[in-house]
């Protein structure tokens, strides 16, 4: 049985679980063990749920607000690949180890919903055909390089460089942008820009800006602070401080919160473009209300002693 709105829409509470909800033993257990992971990972798996169901609605359905194909091409998939490096990330964490590597994947994962969330903001086509022109103005500049190489060896192409200037033909007819739009398309905002934009407030945006993109690097680059956190340790070697470290490194409970929240933003963001009734929209209010309760259970875990 599907449930319905009183405008006739299809309403979420049936496509979702509910979100987390500890009892106070959960909490009192949680607080025994100082580790709120479970919790937080708990919530983590539910914006993966929720993000694939609402990236699979389809756009002939009554929700739609008539959204290009272009558009949909790619604010769907953009929020299919926040759910799959969700699935990732729990692959990697369940056990409490590989959290090093998840760190790498947790930065591509809040990069991708906050770009959602800059797309949808406003002017979405004109954003996302600047947002795939500039990914394929790399795909141009290697099918000049092949190009070159072939002319080099008088025109004769190898079923390599066949194959690899098909691609990125295939590419750019399934964008359905010219060559010539492409190269006068204007660059991508940098993301501290990107940041700025999506934030109501200046200071909070400069802080996401750094604490996701600048401070999430370090795992990315293999950069000092990463190195000392999770591949050192304190050495038992005279006259040497710090010696390589082989011990399992877990996810931080923190990593999973933002990265959960990030998520629901994006799929906000999404919905809120995407579907029509976008001032009582139930998917909107939905993830609203999901966004709420795990900021009050974060608040709650650091009062127990998170």
């Amino acid at each position: 049985m599907i449930g319905e709105s009183k405008t006739g829409q299809e309403t979420p509470e049936w496509y979702f679980p509910n979100v987390p909800q500890p009892s106070d033993d959960d909490w009192l257990r949680l607080s025994r063990a100082s580790n709120f992971n479970p919790l937080f990972f708990d919530w983590f798996q539910w914006t993966g749920i929720i993000s694939t169901t609402i990236a699979f609605i389809q756009p002939d359905s009554q929700d739609f607000d008539g959204l290009s194909d272009r558009d949909y091409a790619l604010l769907s998939s953009m929020l299919v690949r926040c759910s799959r490096l969700v699935k990732s990330i729990m692959a990697l964490t369940h056990e409490g180890e590989n959290g090093e590597t998840a760190s790498i994947i947790q930065r591509s994962l809040e990069e991708t919903a906050i770009k959602i969330m800059w797309l949808c903001k406003r002017d979405t086509s004109e954003r996302v055909r600047r947002y795939i022109s500039d990914g394929l103005k790399v795909e141009l500049e290697f099918e000049k390089i092949i190009r070159k190489t072939v002319a080099e060896n008088e025109g004769l192409e190898t079923e390599l460089e066949e194959r690899m200037l098909r691609s990125i033909q295939n590419h750019i007819d399934a964008a359905s942008i010219s060559r010539e739009e492409i190269g006068k398309s204007k660059k991508m905002p940098d993301m501290a820009a990107i940041h700025q934009d999506v934030s109501s407030d200046p200071k909070g945006s400069r802080l996401g800006y750094v604490v996701q993109q600048r401070l999430g690097s370090h795992a990315v680059h293999g950069n000092w602070p990463s190195l000392r956190r999770d591949y050192l340790t304190k050495s038992e070697i005279e006259g040497y401080s710090l010696q390589p470290n082989a011990e399992p490194v877990e996810f931080h409970v923190n990593q999973f919160m933002s990265g959960a929240r990030y998520v629901i933003l994006a799929a906000k963001a999404y919905v809120g473009f995407c579907l029509v009734d976008k001032s009582l929209n139930s998917f909107n209010n939905m993830l609203l209300a999901a966004e709420e309760e795990l900021l009050v259970q974060y608040d709650k875990a650091i009062k127990f002693g998170l």
